[in-house]
């Protein structure tokens, strides 16, 4: 599919591309500030924007999970691997307690971190690691819940102060919560199985729980739980945002205002494993290649980049995908653009996170095919200044900064 064309945006608009523009005749200043009122009522809401950034973190062992919380990403995976960052693009590896762990989820809540997986050995275990901060962890006992081998717990959210946590094996799903990450109770979710794929996703929104796999089941507390249709789709990734449940799995693409009655979107041959919303949209990642987006919960959009990933999230104005092999990727960040007038015309750019741009610019703005490279600037500090010095020789010109990889 072909990429989405950027949108135009006008001066000053809090966005990931903007467009400006300098007239050279002083009286002609006025007629640049209607101009500029035109273009900004042609704003549209941006896209998720490409290209994605990419890094490995070391150790490059594959994740699983990644949360976004208290200013602080936190990615979890194999080998009790947890990574952090601030800004998605700069990661510093925590001390695990041990690496005879995967850690498959993470999530963000009332106490600090919470991250959930299994033992690595033949008769595997579930395991809770928690952190009041991301820093440093803390793993937590829960042999007393006395869960069959191959219990392993595969999502994790919080909400209303509960954390609840998901999983299974073959014969059985699973739920537990707890109110401080540390003393977990089993609930009753009243679900064998068979053989099919246990609960692996968990979210809270608009006063309920809903957990899915094979299954799909709801509570109003964590502490109660009732099962839903029967004929339920299968659930890897699941989120709740802009007053939708969305829900994202092998060959399902589905949403739901009420956690009950669903509805199947954009049909897909594919598997995708996370999904999460940030933007005024909601992309999803899985083993496609091409993550993707949308702004209703039912119709999907494939992007251009391509990469696989297990887990996604956002924070910071930019969404972080995780994946094999310790790969990491992450969009550019939402860029501010800002023109002062002048003999010259002098941009300024500001953006959360760093990363590189283009300066692009055009005496012709109806025509969108003769933007001109003007300067590449590299945006490691906030706010970056540019002077164009040739803008003295056109009678009008007109700018655009775009995130470049």
């Amino acid at each position: 599919m072909s990429r989405t064309p950027d949108r135009w945006r006008g001066l000053g608009d809090p966005c990931r591309s903007g467009v400006a523009s300098h007239t050279m005749k002083t009286p002609k200043y006025m007629f640049v500030t209607l101009l500029l009122a035109g273009i900004t009522s042609l704003v549209a809401q941006a896209v998720p924007r490409e290209p994605w950034l990419s890094m490995t973190a070391q150790p490059a062992n594959t994740l699983h999970g990644v949360t976004f919380g208290d200013g602080l990403f936190v990615a979890v995976g194999d080998l009790g691997t947890i990574l952090t960052s601030t800004d998605g693009a700069n990661w510093t590896a925590r001390t695990a307690a041990t690496s005879q762990v995967d850690l498959y989820a993470v999530t963000f809540g009332a106490q600090g971190f919470v991250a959930v997986g299994a033992t690595r050995d033949s008769f595997s275990q579930p395991v809770v690691w928690t952190s009041p901060d991301g820093y440093v962890w803390t793993p937590r006992d829960v042999s007393a819940l006395n869960l069959s081998w191959g219990n392993n717990l595969l999502g994790v959210t919080c909400g209303d102060g509960v954390y609840v946590a998901v999983g299974g094996n073959a014969t059985t799903n699973t739920v537990q919560t707890s109110t401080n990450g540390i003393d977990w109770t089993m609930r009753d979710s009243h679900l064998s199985n068979s053989g099919l794929t246990p609960l692996s996703a968990v979210a809270y929104g608009n006063g309920l729980f809903v957990a899915a796999g094979s299954w799909l089941m709801t509570s109003p507390d964590g502490l109660v739980w009732t099962q839903q249709d029967s004929s339920w789709y299968r659930v890897y990734g699941l989120t709740f945002a802009d007053g939708r449940f969305v829900g994202v799995g092998p060959y399902s693409l589905v949403c739901s205002t009420n956690g009950t009655n669903w509805t199947q979107g954009t049909q897909s041959v594919y598997d995708f494993y996370g999904v999460a919303y940030g933007d005024g949209f909601y992309l999803c990642v899985g083993n496609y290649g091409h993550p993707f987006y949308t702004a209703n919960g039912t119709d999907w959009i494939a992007q251009t980049d391509s990469f696989f990933a297990n887990a996604i999230a956002y924070g910071n104005s930019v969404f972080v995908a995780v994946g094999p092999d310790g790969k990491i990727y992450r969009t550019a960040s939402t860029m501010h653009l800002s023109l002062q007038q002048g003999p010259t015309a002098s941009l300024t750019l500001t953006a959360l996170v760093p990363g590189t741009c283009r300066i692009l610019g055009t005496g012709l703005l109806p025509d969108t095919n003769v933007w001109t490279t003007l300067a590449t600037i590299p945006l490691s500090s906030s706010p970056t200044n540019w002077t164009d010095w040739d803008s003295t020789n056109a009678a009008a010109r007109f700018y655009r900064a775009v995130w470049t990889p």
